[in-house]
């Protein structure tokens, strides 16, 4: 089960943890802490997709345009210029598109989470911990 709250590291006599912690809603309940991979922590993008489910990093999205449609996984760091196969100076979310072999445009689809998310209606299928195979067989997740 997916557990939600602030992710925390630290070290015990087994070496490096990591867990998610959950402060408690009422003052007489107990906080809440899970030990998680520190490998499946997602973090937030505060979008929501065209359904208002929220949008996480690993999360797989899928889209379309009028002459195909393309899965991808969202994802945090340099931002990729598309079609030029380099990174810019932007730091951020963004979307990183599966190439299936069918599609060979997804290459030159526009990165940019939100321009999807926001203007297009990519919508959230499932993600790369849980869902893998709705993505192409290419070595990466």
């Amino acid at each position: 089960p997916w557990v939600y709250g602030f992710y925390c590291e630290g070290v015990d006599c087994a070496g490096k943890v990591c867990w998610i912690y959950r402060p408690a809603a009422d003052p007489d309940d107990r906080n809440r802490s899970w030990y998680v991979n520190a490998d499946t922590v997602g973090r937030f993008t505060g979008l929501q997709d065209a359904s208002g489910v929220d949008v996480y990093e690993g999360d797989i999205v899928e889209a379309e345009d009028e002459y195909s449609t393309v899965r991808g996984v969202v994802r945090f760091g340099r931002i990729p210029t598309a079609g030029f196969g380099f990174h810019g100076n932007h730091i951020g979310f963004y979307i990183a598109w599966a190439d299936d072999g069918a599609n060979r445009w997804s290459e030159w689809w526009r990165c940019d989470i939100g321009f999807w998310i926001e203007e297009n209606g990519a919508c959230v299928v499932g993600n790369i911990y849980d869902n893998a195979d709705l993505l192409p067989d290419d070595g990466e997740d």
